[in-house]
């Protein structure tokens, strides 16, 4: 299935007070309203391919003022070529932003390794990209990369961005569920907000259309496909 991936959620509610991250980011359980979604199963023999992904989730929680992005990525490493996709990267902007990370596992046959709880820390960086421009945006990337990864492992991590801006004065938007560059088995992606907001979901002309679902004052939208292949550019 070719399909271009990308959803756009405007929201708009009354002010809140931005809240800063700390210098690195939290290790926390995923927030309460995350729904887990099991990723694709592999097939058995592997293909000449670096990496395979079988999930890309993304959730998203909009509220006055903050929006909350959930992500979830689970990949199988199946070439020596691919062991660098083991490197794992996530920028965020300390001024706004909130960065969790939920979990990082190795799993390898029947063994599971919790890279964080045997001891694995996050590297933190700052990557000015302007600075022939002599423009600092601040945003900081926080990585790791965990020892002793083979040919064979798949890799799950997922982690969190809760960001509050005062200059939207609670107005929030997102984009979503742009996957356009990437094969993956599934695709997953749901976003929330409290019913009383005033919310304007606008999919692209490929998605599927996005129903509304109100329960116990909460607005949801949903949509998870399989076998999506990336857009080719002309």
């Amino acid at each position: 299935m070719k399909v271009s991936l990308v959803a756009v959620v405007l929201v708009i509610g009354l002010t809140a007070a931005a809240h800063a991250a700390s210098d690195g980011p939290a290790i926390a359980p995923p927030p309460p309203w995350v729904k887990p979604v099991p990723p694709a199963t592999p097939p058995l023999k592997s293909d000449d391919t670096p990496v395979r992904v079988l999930l890309i989730d993304q959730q998203l929680a909009l509220e006055t003022g903050r929006t909350t992005l959930y992500s979830e990525t689970v990949f199988r490493i199946q070439t020596a070529q691919g062991l660098s996709a083991g490197n794992i990267s996530v920028p965020w902007s300390p001024d706004t932003d909130t960065l969790t990370v939920h979990k990082l596992l190795i799993r390898r046959g029947d063994q599971t390794i919790d890279v964080l709880k045997s001891g694995g820390t996050f590297t933190v960086l700052r990557r000015e990209q302007n600075l022939e421009s002599a423009s600092l945006d601040g945003v900081l990337t926080a990585n790791i990369q965990p020892e002793g990864l083979q040919v064979g492992d798949t890799i799950e991590f997922a982690a969190s961005v809760s960001s509050s801006d005062p200059i939207f004065k609670g107005h929030v938007e997102e984009f979503a569920a742009n996957w356009n560059d990437v094969a993956a088995g599934r695709a997953h992606l749901r976003m929330q907000w409290p019913a009383a907001l005033k919310a304007r979901v606008r999919p692209t002309s490929a998605l599927p259309a996005l129903k509304p679902v109100t329960d116990n004052g909460v607005t949801s939208v949903e949509l998870s496909l399989d076998g999506v292949e990336p857009m080719l550019p002309p």
